[in-house]
């Protein structure tokens, strides 16, 4: 028997949507990326607070969450796909913190501090370190229309991440 075309190009079709792996590549690559951060010397920032370095032991869970989405995004996973939503939604928290004077503070003396521990050369001074309002504004609102488009592909193609529904075939009398 001849199977058509058009059925065999269905069934050997990859069910996962380009999309979605496109997000799951980039947070196992993030995944990677936290793992790597155990070892640096740089004081993380999160949600306005600086955490020490002896603190690292922090990037293990979003390591481990991290690969946990990525991984089931590519299994077409419901609660990776939820999980991921939820990493989209902590990452748009900063926007929002972003207009209080505290947090700006908080930015500023983050990253004065990562860059007097960034070796250069012998007497040398740093650059300063200054925010401008409108950098702030500029690039709050770019992380908000980024984590926004993936926030719709999310929801999009959630229909992927549903489970077949079991087919009932036809009793047959003979």
């Amino acid at each position: 028997m001849q199977i058509p075309s058009s059925v065999a190009a269905v069934v050997t079709a990859d069910p996962v949507p380009t999309p979605i792996k496109i997000i799951a590549g980039f947070l196992l690559f993030g995944a990677v990326f936290f793992l790597l951060c155990l070892f640096l010397p740089f004081p993380a920032f999160l949600l306005g607070f600086i955490i020490p370095p002896a603190a690292h032991i922090l990037y293990l869970p979003f390591a481990a969450l991290a690969s946990f989405a990525g991984y089931g995004l590519l299994r077409l996973k419901e609660p990776a796909r939820l999980l991921t939503m939820a990493f989209l939604i902590l990452g748009v928290c900063p926007a929002a913190l972003a207009v209080l004077p505290w947090y700006q503070s908080q930015l500023q003396t983050y990253t004065a501090r990562v860059i007097r521990l960034i070796p250069s050369m012998p007497g040398q001074t740093p650059p300063p370190v200054t925010y401008s309002s409108p950098l702030l504004f500029f690039s709050c609102i770019m992380g908000l229309i980024l984590h926004g488009f993936v926030f719709w592909l999310l929801h999009r193609h959630r229909a992927a991440f549903q489970a077949p529904a079991p087919t009932s075939e036809p009793i047959l009398e003979a």
